[in-house]
């Protein structure tokens, strides 16, 4: 549960501008502000493609986490002295999913990055935005990039575990296939497949999708055809979706739970002594704000409890 607590809170935090912002209620210095009008999000926006790709259901409706690794990347060489690695490392994708032991520091000698072009043919310098929502062990992954179809066949046919290989057709498209759903092997473990589990991947476009069973690569497929709902179809998701981009930011978690800034810093704090606690609070040093954005938005937030946050890195930028 402490873990579970831990990595939500994370999350929360990992929704951060990439430039300190003035908040939603500026002073008007007596002045009459206009009349707040909501915005409409483009189908366009980055973060709406994103959600495009996740399907519609109880579980994901509840929470969501995107990040914009590229915007990131671009955002760095405008702002030298930053801390890269620390954000990272407070991101989703620093602490589960495909790329949760690509930053693995226990065996200086291991090759991940090489590990993972063996396996799948791809590593984290190929994906510029990534997407996940669920609840183990049903979690949908979407990481979007500048893949290399060719390359990534090969390394499947040819890498670990290729004689459990299958290839599978969906519609108009085929996937990659190990083993029966969810199937772990302990003697398989790898960077890769942390619990030896076989996964399925599709690469429709400039996505691959990483996920443990059959139904849920296929109902992503559908979701990328548009024939099946996705969060994308969810009005309050998109409007989110609009906000990150008016916000900046690189990285998002929406969530139905509410949670405050208070409520973050008191359990940092009766963590500080615990083993992993006192580094945690390194990472979190700077002051991080939670903005009170998108106020707007409040008759649906009452009536659906969705709840967005986002926070600034005010010492690394």
């Amino acid at each position: 549960m402490k873990k579970l607590i831990t990595t939500g809170i994370l999350l929360i935090l990992s929704a951060a501008l990439l430039l300190p912002v003035a908040g939603c209620g500026e002073e008007t210095n007596g002045l009459e502000q206009p009349e707040e009008t909501e915005p409409v999000a483009s189908e366009s926006n980055r973060w709406v493609e994103l959600l495009n790709v996740i399907p519609e259901n109880d579980t994901t409706v509840n929470a969501v986490y995107m990040q914009d690794i590229a915007y990131l990347h671009e955002r760095q060489t405008e702002f030298p002295d930053a801390e890269p690695y620390a954000v990272m490392r407070l991101s989703m994708t620093g602490s589960s999913g495909l790329f949760r032991h690509y930053f693995d520091m226990t065996d200086p000698e291991a090759d991940v990055p090489g590990e993972y072009r063996e396996t799948i043919g791809f590593t984290l310098e190929e994906v510029g935005q990534m997407i996940t929502s669920g609840i183990q062990p049903y979690i949908y992954e979407a990481y979007r990039g500048n893949f290399d179809e060719k390359v990534i066949d090969n390394a499947v046919k040819t890498g670990p575990r290729s004689d459990e290989l299958e290839i599978i057709e969906y519609g108009d498209m085929e996937y990659y296939r190990w083993g029966e759903d969810n199937a772990a092997n302990l003697n398989e473990r790898t960077h890769v497949r942390p619990l030896g589990k076989g996964h399925r991947l599709a690469l429709p476009g400039d996505f691959a999708f990483w996920v443990t069973w059959d139904e849920g690569i296929e109902t992503m497929i559908d979701c990328y055809n548009d024939t099946v709902g996705s969060l994308a179809d969810i009005d309050e998701y998109k409007l989110m979706a609009e906000g990150l981009s008016i916000l900046d930011a690189f990285s998002g978690y929406m969530t139905t739970d509410t949670n405050s800034y208070d409520e973050v810093k008191d359990y940092l704090e009766r963590e500080r002594n615990c083993p992993n606690g006192k580094d945690m609070m390194n990472a979190l040093n700077c002051i991080w704000r939670t903005y009170p954005c998108l106020n707007h938005t409040q008759p649906w937030r009452q009536e659906r409890g969705l709840t967005q946050m986002a926070t600034t890195l005010q010492s690394y930028w």
